[in-house]
């Protein structure tokens, strides 16, 4: 199941597995928590210099879930990243299971 978080700005994903007794839609379009996507947006970008920000994706995982904040740009949303986002996210769950 996915819960999606957006606005203009940034685009967050919450991926859960849920047991098929509980499914009742594949995707939720949850209302945007304003405070939470300001600070998801403050912590993504960097300040390199006056005119030049660097901005970066936030990705982790919890015991229930793992996650995806991104700029809402549709580079950054296309399905090549997609799948490289999936291996990232794979090896990280792998190396977390063998602790």
């Amino acid at each position: 199941m996915i819960d999606i978080h957006y606005s203009e700005q940034m685009i967050g994903m919450f991926f859960r597995v849920i047991d098929e007794k509980d499914f009742t839609e594949e995707i939720l379009f949850s209302q945007t928590d304003d405070n939470l996507l300001a600070l998801v947006t403050k912590l993504s970008s960097q300040r390199i210099t006056d005119r030049l920000f660097v901005q970066k994706d936030i990705r982790g995982f919890e015991k229930e879930f793992f996650y995806v904040f991104k700029p809402n740009e549709k580079r950054l949303w296309h399905k090549a990243i997609a799948h490289l986002d999936v291996n990232e996210f794979d090896d990280a769950m792998l190396r977390a299971g063998r602790g």
